[in-house]
């Protein structure tokens, strides 16, 4: 069976995260946007059956020589933050042949075998969808014959839907996207990985 290749898109710098506070008890927001997306790269490059991991990024906190150490199959696509999160995806998966899947960058609590649940369910359909917790967004999308046609933003569950793209059942961290404090309150209770971890202990001693 052809293996993945995801592409995950992460917006860095001050833009990131717009929803969250400037600061959650002294730790600024890029800091734990930076980290939400690091976690994210880490489960998706340890994830079975993927082979390739392309990272769209903008202005990014992202420690590049961690990625290269950590996650030997991710490459970094540097995109202008002007082209928007649709284009650079399109960008990015006219690089693939084969079967695509793009995971956004903000789900902490996410694990390798829930992307493989996922996936294995994802090649049994021409195009399928993870929509977030509300169903007002989407979290993944996959194309098993490449051909990915990417709206995302607000109310992108129900684009997607009209597009061809239908709903996988998976598991509630694939869903749990961090948009809010609420957001990231139940990712802390679902368990985040290391970075954001980390940077929410930070929080927890200041």
């Amino acid at each position: 069976m052809t293996a993945w290749t995801a592409i995950v898109p992460v917006k860095g710098g001050a833009r990131a995260k717009s929803r969250l506070p400037e600061e959650i008890d002294g730790v600024p927001r890029a800091v734990l946007a930076a980290a939400f997306s690091a976690d994210t790269i880490a489960a998706v490059a340890a994830t079975p059956g993927i082979d390739k991991v392309l990272v769209i990024a903008g202005v990014s906190e992202l420690d590049e020589a961690w990625l290269g150490e950590a996650c030997p199959r991710v490459r970094m696509l540097r995109q202008g933050s002007a082209a928007g999160l649709n284009a650079a995806v399109r960008h990015a998966a006219a690089l693939v042949t084969g079967p695509v899947a793009v995971v956004l960058g903000d789900l902490p609590s996410l694990r390798p075998e829930d992307l493989a649940a996922v996936l294995d369910v994802a090649r049994r359909r021409p195009r399928s969808m993870v929509g977030d917790v509300a169903c007002h967004g989407t979290t993944m999308l996959m194309a098993r014959d490449g051909g990915l046609a990417a709206s995302f933003g607000p109310r992108s569950f129900t684009r997607h839907g009209r597009a061809g793209y239908v709903e996988l059942d998976a598991p509630i961290r694939a869903r749990a996207d961090v948009d809010t404090v609420a957001d990231l309150e139940r990712a802390h209770r679902l368990g985040v990985g290391e970075r954001t971890a980390a940077a929410l202990r930070l929080v927890s001693a200041a």
